[in-house]
């Protein structure tokens, strides 16, 4: 009898049972500059990402996100719209914000990041995370 079968059978059913969470990604433009995180668990750049907690809805947690982890207020938050995204056997919504912002003094109080920093729009790393790809894709002529 294969072990890996049940394995992966048992690790369907563990992932299944997680509750879904929502998300929000917040795209931060200084004139013509973006802010990208660099996160220790991804692969490549991002844009900065926050769970929507329990009792809050996306918009407050994209003010909360950028406040608390990159200590960079955002007046205002224009919604994007929503991806649908997979984070490993999971999908989970992906609400998008674009917010344009007056300064582009941050600093990282997000554990999870490794470095952040801004980008010219026309001049971004080759290095991009697979969803600030297609996140690009579908909003690009908002930046």
């Amino acid at each position: 009898m294969h072990m890996v079968p049940a394995v992966r059978i048992l690790g369907r059913i563990k992932c299944s049972l997680r509750p879904r969470r929502d998300n929000i990604t917040c795209i931060p433009l200084c004139g013509d500059e973006v802010l990208l995180v660099d996160y220790k668990h991804g692969t490549g750049w991002n844009f900065p990402t926050e769970i929507v907690g329990i009792d809050e809805s996306p918009l407050e947690a994209a003010h909360r996100g950028m406040r608390y982890r990159f200590s960079l207020p955002i007046p205002h938050a224009l919604p994007l719209g929503r991806l649908f995204c997979k984070f490993g056997c999971r999908r989970e919504i992906m609400y998008c914000f674009l917010s344009r912002v007056k300064t582009k003094e941050f600093k990282i109080l997000d554990i999870r990041a490794r470095k952040a920093e801004w980008f010219h729009v026309e001049r971004l790393p080759k290095n991009l995370s697979e969803f600030a790809r297609e996140v690009i894709e579908k909003w690009f002529d908002e930046l």
